[in-house]
């Protein structure tokens, strides 16, 4: 996703951002209009635009990598940011920073899916009802239509000599098959 893709979406023009980022229009511009990139930016520069944004500096490089990690290494980088800040302060984070809606406008629909249901699991599992102030139900239309297991239920069908999947829905936490997603293990996901 380009720095123009985020504007648009934000109805912004380079100028706003240039104000409001204290980064000279020229370089905003550049940017916009792809004369430049921002992997050429300083570090400086892409963290003055990401704050004026309200993303963070880490999903810009998301963005200039454009590159999914795949859903098995996105729930492990989940839960490793929940270890690493603790499952309130992460549930403030990234509805604070609208990293939701950052993995909508890369069109990472599944990831944007998890992630929502992660947060709304941190936020029953903790008494919390930060959830309840923001408006995800356009995110409802891109559930998927057939279930996505973890990755490791095929092998364990395999080595069970019979489909685990039946039986891991017995298990399955409702946060994450509200979207069409199979959690089975606490530890799985914090």
């Amino acid at each position: 996703m380009t720095l123009k893709d985020i504007l648009e979406k934000r109805s912004m023009t380079p100028y706003h951002l240039s104000k409001i980022s204290n980064v000279p229009y020229s370089t905003v511009n550049d940017l916009y209009k792809g004369i430049s990139t921002l992997e050429k930016c300083s570090a400086g520069t892409i963290y003055k635009i990401m704050h004026a944004l309200g993303l963070s500096t880490d999903m810009v490089l998301v963005s200039i990598m454009e590159k999914r990690p795949g859903l098995e290494n996105f729930k492990r980088e989940v839960r490793q940011g929940i270890n690493e800040m603790g499952e309130v302060k992460y549930v403030i984070s990234v509805l604070g920073k609208n990293v939701i809606d950052f993995y909508m406008q890369l069109d990472w629909h599944i990831e944007a899916l998890y992630l929502l249901a992660t947060i709304e699991y941190l936020c029953h599992k903790n008494h919390l009802d930060f959830i309840d102030q923001y408006d995800y139900s356009a995110l409802e239309t891109y559930v998927p239509e057939e279930a996505i297991y973890p990755e490791g239920i095929g092998l364990l069908s395999r080595i069970m000599g019979m489909d685990m999947k039946e039986r891991v829905l017995e298990f399955a936490i409702p946060e994450y098959m509200k979207y069409n997603i199979i959690e089975y293990e606490m530890d799985q996901v914090v």
